[in-house]
């Protein structure tokens, strides 16, 4: 899932998410998120799924998170700034949520687009079957 926000402060050697820019405006918070996650991952979906949007710090800030759930993925080369680097991880969806479930991944928008993804995914299947 590539998500549209920004880290966390602190130090955390837990990834976070491909975050998107927030310099467009609201409308395209699907831009932000697929560039981000073909610059930062390297990977383009042929398609993606809307699976939600929510606030990042109510009463504190109007900062929104945007799930997209990516489909149909192509592998292309990383396109990261200078000085950034970042380790593309493939694991399987439920190992994924199993690292929720243990608090291994627990920044925000990465739980709950984890979270999304596999509903999303089960109501896929069931609707399949």
């Amino acid at each position: 899932p590539a998500g549209f926000g920004g880290p966390a402060p602190g130090p955390s050697d837990r990834p976070p998410a491909p975050r998107g820019s927030r310099a467009g405006p609201p409308a395209q918070p699907l831009g932000a998120a697929a560039s981000a996650a073909r610059g930062e991952t390297g990977l383009e979906a042929g398609r993606y799924d809307f699976l939600g949007e929510f606030l990042a710090t109510p009463g504190y800030c109007a900062e929104k998170f945007y799930i997209y759930l990516a489909r149909d993925l192509t592998r292309h080369a990383q396109h990261l700034d200078e000085g950034e680097f970042l380790d593309v991880v493939s694991m399987p969806l439920k190992q994924a949520a199993e690292l929720v479930w243990s608090n291994q991944i627990d920044d925000c928008k990465s739980v709950a687009g984890l979270l999304l993804a596999a509903k999303k995914i089960d109501e896929t299947k069931e609707k399949d079957a």
